[in-house]
């Protein structure tokens, strides 16, 4: 419809982007912590039940919304 061209990212441009330019396992540090995210045991009301609702968790430095778990695990 836009007449783009588009790609998916890079397993490398997507953990950076994950990741916000930190060298941490997440983008809040290296422990998974408790509802950071939608996956198994991180405390969130979603965890291992259904998909989260965008922007259910905080965004990371870039901006960027649900980035670690939720659906991105099953692609």
């Amino acid at each position: 419809m836009s007449g783009k061209s588009y790609r998916l990212l890079t397993e490398s441009e997507y953990e950076y982007a994950a990741r916000a330019g930190t060298r941490t396992i997440y983008p809040w540090g290296n422990d998974v912590g408790l509802n950071n995210a939608n996956c198994n045991g991180c405390g969130s009301r979603w965890d291992n039940l259904e998909t989260a609702p965008v922007g259910s968790f905080a965004s990371n430095r870039f901006g960027l919304h649900d980035m670690v778990g939720n659906v991105w695990e099953w692609v």
